[in-house]
């Protein structure tokens, strides 16, 4: 959010401020790179087509361009540069128009009878305008757009789910709807205003975002002004304006008279070595001036269009020389030609004469730089996630944050919640107070909408179905919405922090940050007999446990003045196991290294100390001191400590703001030895790692700049510290591998020739060295952190945008799917492989046998059509709900196409015999059950055929696993769909390598399953596969170093089953007072009901609404009852509850829920 603002509040004060540039400027350097205008006569053309509007869009002396989309419903504008061009919609009913993420008009123009129409912006950039009484809709992935009501829109209704910078220029007030906010802006103004910051709205639970480590950095530049000078501070080295670096250093020539407007810092405007094989002119734009409102010139030549960025802002930018050693740079404002700064560069010493550039649309360097190094372990077989749960593969950006500390908010909703006690419930409470509010938490579905989340940079799943509730209650008189989370679920029963992904059906992911505390309150015990200033303190430290995570998260000491001061840790405090020290000793420590001790307790008194835990609650522990020096007796001082507790109350609020994003950027390295080893090489392995050389462009002129990023020193010191040696470079396509020793040698020996040799000019030359793909590679991210593994070559090729989706992706199973992608990537399509199929892609070569078949898609132009029963990988057995499609295209990367995919409608004709099954090749059609029969598999009757693969943390079932032939097997396996361990259902995963905790794959025609932690030899596991009777296997996993299946068997339902038990068999439902759990009581007729191993299954609910209850996380199954960990699964009122084990009839009651008191009730 605070990002956002700074974007807008930016974009705002260069429009003003562009204006109100003087017309007359002082003497002028002459502008050399000044050309001939050509008048070139501008044409007005109407369309009513989508074919029609691209076709003039690529017309040059067309300048504007009126839709009339009465009969059309979608429309899409590709990327390109159209900023000459002004899109006029006369009418439109119910249309949709996209304007994709790197196509710019000069503004898009609404007139005429426009009636509930759709804008969708992918781009930034954009520019909208009103001219009657529209409805629109707007929406999509840009940050923002500009929005303009002229005279004829006072009464238009606008809803747009982007930022909008809106001006009024009619003469009322108006009134839209701006990312869920009701927004009215007054004739003649502009929105947004400073109150756009929804962490300043009031909240019925107090401040939400408050940063637990007291973080007092201010906020935003840290100057201001349009002169250049640091206004806070001596730093001469240059300070920002509006997120540029501006001022400080040594002037160099300008080519301006003193005064004179600048529009780059010049001292940041220079030549810079990013690598050993690039060179860069790197440019430093001063406040209100951007790429996007000048021209940059190099030695005469215009070069703004082959212009990088390098910061997020757009402050800096990059350009890739053409010769070694360019002269200038000229920075023209394209408001006023008049206005112009030079910049005169520092050349090599001994460069010859300057050479011109040479203007080319041409890709002049390498995409990638590839080799290996020393990787933490923990670091190489982590997976990362971001806030929606996917695996981070790749960087989503290459460019770094100018103010990297004020941008580390994970949630922009407020929200307020209390530690929870172990095995207690969690509330998460947001406002409920405006339509807004109402709407979004509404909008939260009462399952699955909730994640448990791991609270670090990698952000892992750990639970992907919490159970919660939602609930309402009442703060000074205003409604609170609240999430209620048990925290007896699986993998949330640690102490410490959590995040919880929260998604509503109207907004992005939200997450929030949470804690779970011990019972047992830590308490500390004062060990010194006489406490005198300047003597160190020892505390005996009871209830808590100390391992390998510091417990400790914060201290702070209240002074008898009042004054509360944070202590530094291992400077001013220690925790040794079960003792905690208070340094006061001034003679510890180093001032040079911060490390100086401090006498902590001068004054007489009593002090506070006050010891913040990530696990436990906090305390205060008051002492007292004698013989120090004596503190005045203020009437504030009450006051004071006051204020000084309330502060520290709030510190102890929950929020992600929590996190030390200084630590993440080192996460993932290793310290390597002069000699090359690893200073730490038990933990550390050796790996391929891929960089993105834009990304390390950027990050190493950062560090010439001397800008501080956490994220971009931490890319500087891997790429230059921490890699081996370096194999090959190539480009996006990845299809040849360029030897590295041969071309970084090449390019040294050019410059001793006072030449530069680019990339795409080496590999035209014959001496070219090509080298073998790596494969098992992990790629940097922007924040320093490693990518997913990547076993195959799949990380090879160009990354297109990703599919869109106009009318939804919701397809039935014998309807279409309409996606749209750019069509040069949709021409170059190869092959389609649904769900898991795309294992059997190799080399670039399709495989028939399991690719999608060429008469269930077809491509026209940058539309595919998907058939929904394309999406069907066994058609007797059809799967419906979530689908994918893995799509591969000849020079690019896969790509998936993600679907809902449901039920075709019930035709009314009589159903047809069924087909006789066929006997294909095809393995998963094997068998020789009829048709509408399940399949069975053939289970060995001696322990020793069965063959599983130990790997570890987890284990492996493949083709000879001993249930069949090897064609049959590797079709059950193909066809698994849910695994139940010891009572725990296990999540399917989609990893590069391996699985998770509690979760499944398949891959290469093989079942990879995460061992459980329960040590026996009797662990049960069911496994359930489309079209296939279910069985249970018998686990041995006593030895730690080897699991094995030593039975297996059909699990039968009963061949009569009797009828419904009724309540007489339930005797009683308790609650226990020790574990605080309810507890059901049966009495079955049936002897061996519930004693037996059988896996037992309940249900609460009927019909739709009917939840299946997880044994262990759900409830507990004892001798003589069911023991139900947690309530949350019971609705308010009346639950139909039913439960048995495998072979068993039911056994039925009614339990009533009235807040959290349950009641067994007689049916």
């Amino acid at each position: 959010m605070r990002k956002l603002k700074r974007s807008l509040a930016v974009a705002m004060i260069t429009a003003m401020s562009i204006g109100m540039l003087p017309t007359k400027v002082g003497t002028m350097q002459a502008d050399a790179a000044q050309t001939k205008k050509v008048t070139v006569k501008k044409t007005e053309v109407t369309v009513s087509s989508g074919k029609e509007l691209i076709g003039v869009l690529k017309k040059n002396n067309v300048n504007k361009i009126i839709l009339k989309a009465n009969a059309i419903k979608n429309l899409r504008v590709p990327r390109g540069n159209y900023k000459d061009k002004t899109l006029i919609i006369s009418s439109a009913v119910k249309s949709k128009i996209f304007i994709a993420k790197e196509a710019v008009l000069k503004k898009i123009v609404y007139r005429g009878a426009v009636k509930n129409a759709s804008l969708v912006i992918d781009g930034a950039g954009n520019k909208i305008e009103l001219a009657s009484d529209t409805v629109l809709s707007v929406s999509g992935k840009a940050p923002s757009a500009e929005l303009i009501y002229k005279a004829g829109s006072e009464t238009a209704k606008v809803t747009s789910k982007i930022e909008l910078v809106v001006s009024n220029k009619t003469k009322k007030d108006i009134k839209a709807v701006i990312t869920g906010k009701k927004v009215t802006v007054k004739a003649g103004k502009t929105y947004p205003n400073k109150n756009l910051n929804i962490e300043d709205d009031e909240t019925a639970q107090g401040d939400a975002n408050i940063n637990v480590n007291d973080d007092k950095t201010p906020e935003g530049s840290a100057v201001t002004g349009d002169t250049g000078n640091n206004t806070t501070g001596t730093n001469t080295g240059g300070s920002y304006f509006g997120g540029g670096f501006s001022g400080g250093g040594t002037p160099a020539d300008t080519g301006n008279k003193a005064g004179q407007i600048k529009l780059v810092n010049e001292t940041r405007t220079k030549l810079v070595d990013a690598t050993s094989f690039l060179r860069y002119v790197v440019v430093n734009f001063e406040k209100n001036y951007t790429r996007e409102n000048t021209k940059v010139y190099v030695d005469g030549i215009d070069i703004t269009d082959e212009l990088t960025p390098v910061d997020k802002e757009g402050t800096i930018v990059k350009w890739e020389v053409s010769s070694l050693n360019p002269a200038e740079v000229k920075i023209v404002s394209k408001s006023d030609d008049k206005i112009s700064q030079t910049v005169k560069l520092k050349r090599d010493k001994n460069a010859g004469k300057v050479v011109a550039p040479v203007p080319t649309k041409e890709t002049k360097s390498a995409k990638y730089i590839i080799g290996y190094g020393r990787v933490a372990s923990w670091d190489y077989y982590l997976s990362n996630y971001d806030t929606e749960g996917k695996i981070r593969v790749r960087p989503k950006s290459t460019t770094f944050d100018l103010d990297l500390k004020n941008i580390k908010n994970l949630t922009e909703r407020p929200y307020f919640t209390e530690p929870a006690l172990e095995g207690g419930d969690v509330k998460i409470k947001f406002n409920y107070t405006d339509d807004t509010d109402k709407k979004w938490f509404d909008a939260i579905a009462t399952e699955g909408a909730l994640q448990l989340v791991q609270d670090d940079e990698n952000q892992k799943d750990l639970n992907k179905n919490l159970k919660y509730s939602k609930e309402f209650e009442t703060h000074d008189g205003k409604d609170i919405a609240v999430l209620v989370v048990s925290s007896n679920q699986s993998n949330f029963q640690k102490r410490g922090y959590y995040r919880v992904r929260i998604k509503s059906a109207v907004s992005n992911v939200v997450m929030v940050r949470i804690k779970v505390e011990s019972k047992d309150i830590p308490v500390f015990l004062l060990k010194e007999p006489a406490v005198q200033p300047g003597k160190d303190l020892h505390f005996a430290v009871k209830n808590i446990i100390v391992g390998v995570e510091r417990p400790i998260e914060k201290v702070e000491l209240i002074l008898p003045t009042g004054e509360l001061k944070t202590l530094r840790y291992m400077s001013d405090y220690y925790l040794f196991n079960d003792l905690f020290v208070l340094y006061n000793d001034v003679n510890r420590g180093k001032e040079s290294d911060g490390t100086k001790g401090v006498n902590n307790i001068p004054y007489n008194g009593n002090y506070t100390l006050r010891v913040h835990f990530n696990g436990y609650k906090t305390i205060d522990k008051v002492f007292n001191v004698t013989g120090g020096e004596d503190v005045e007796n203020k009437e504030d001082k009450v006051a004071v400590i006051n204020r000084v507790m309330t502060m520290g109350n709030k510190s102890g609020l929950l929020s992600v703001d929590g996190m030390k994003i200084d630590a993440i950027a080192g996460a993932s390295k290793v310290t390597t030895s002069p000699g090359g080893g690893s200073g730490n090489s038990s933990h550390a392995v050796s790996a391929n790692i891929i960089f993105n050389i834009d990304l390390v462009a950027n990050a190493e002129i950062f560090k010439h700049l001397k800008i501080e990023n956490a994220y971009a020193k931490g890319i500087v010191d891997r790429y230059e510290k921490d890699m081996t040696e370096y194999v090959a470079v190539y480009d996006e396509e990845g299809k040849v591998f360029y030897d590295w020793v041969y071309y970084n040698d090449a390019v040294n020996t050019a410059r001793t020739k006072d030449k530069y040799l680019t990339f795409a000019e080496y590999i035209k030359t014959p001496d070219v060295k090509t080298t073998v793909r790596l494969t098992r590679v992990k790629e940097v991210l922007e924040d320093n952190l490693l990518g997913e593994l990547v076993m195959d070559d799949s990380y090879l090729g160009k990354s297109i945008e990703g599919f869109t989706y106009p009318e939804g992706n919701t397809v039935k199973e014998d309807g279409e799917l309409v996606v749209y992608a750019d069509k040069t990537y949709l021409s170059k399509i190869i092959a389609m492989y649904a769900g898991d199929n795309k294992n059997y892609h190799s080399n670039g070569v399709k495989n028939p046998k399991f690719a999608v078949s060429d008469d269930e898609y077809k491509i026209d132009e940058d539309k595919l059509t998907v058939k929904g029963s394309a999406f069907i990988t066994n058609k007797r057995y059809p799967t419906y709900g979530k689908v994918t499609i893995t799509v591969y295209a000849d020079g690019y990367r896969a790509q998936k196409i993600e679907a809902e995919l449901l039920k075709a409608d019930a035709k009314s004709e009589e159903p047809k015999n069924p087909e006789e099954p066929k006997n294909p090749e095809n393995p998963e059609q094997g068998g020789n059950a009829p048709a509408g029969e399940l399949k069975g598999l053939t289970i060995p009757t001696d322990s020793k055929k069965f063959s599983v693969r130990d790997m570890g943390d987890y284990f492996f079932i493949g083709s000879t696993f001993g249930v069949g032939s090897l064609d049959e097997t590797e079709a059950w396996i193909s066809s698994v769909s849910a695994i139940t361990v010891d009572g725990i259902k296990y999540n399917k995963t989609d990893k590069s390598a391996g699985v998770g905790e509690n979760e499944f794959d398949i891959k290469l025609k093989s079942l990879i399953v995460d061992k459980p932690d329960k040590k026996g030899t009797e662990i049960p596991m069911v496994i359930e596969a489309d079209g296939y009777k279910t069985y249970l296997f018998t686990l041995d996993n006593s030895d730690s170093t080897s699991v094995k299946v030593t039975k297996g068997e059909e699990v039968k339902k009963p061949e009569n089953p009797a009828e419904p038990g009724n309540d007489e068999e339930v005797v009683k439902l308790e609650k226990d007072k020790g574990t605080g759990h309810w507890k059901l009581y049966v009495n079955p007729k049936e002897e061996g009901f519930m004693t037996t191993e059988k896996i037992m299954k309940i249900y609460v609910g009927e019909g739709n609404k009917t939840k299946s209850l997880s044994r262990y996380s759900d409830f507990i199954k004892n001798s003589d009852n069911i023991e139900f960990r947690n309530i949350i699964m019971f609705a308010q009122g009346d639950n139909k509850v039913s439960f048995a084990p495998e072979g068993y009839k039911n056994i039925n009651c009614i339990i009533n829920r009235t807040g959290n008191i349950l009641t067994l009730k007689r049916q």
